[in-house]
């Protein structure tokens, strides 16, 4: 088993994170990505600001987590399993 820093490259819906310096902590799956934050550009092009990525945590909780807290938290993992 290896950990990974979570990032939106590795994030999928699936995909085993984990967190033990929360309180509770963070040990669940990856239930949903979604895209926040809409903005337009300077040539009028929608274009999103950010991601929420919704866990299903192990004490049935759904926890919402901000991708661009995530770039600054580097204690949140996805779990590589060989």
């Amino acid at each position: 088993m290896k950990l990974k820093p979570l990032t939106y490259d590795n994030a999928f819906i699936g995909a085993e994170v984990r967190d033990i310096t929360r309180s509770p902590p963070l040990l669940g799956f990856i239930i949903d990505i979604q895209e926040y934050g809409w903005a337009e550009d300077e040539n009028s092009v929608l274009i999103s600001n950010s991601f929420m990525i919704i866990v299903k945590n192990c004490d049935g909780k759904s926890i919402e987590l901000d991708l661009e807290e995530l770039l600054y938290d580097d204690d949140v993992y996805l779990v590589e399993r060989n």
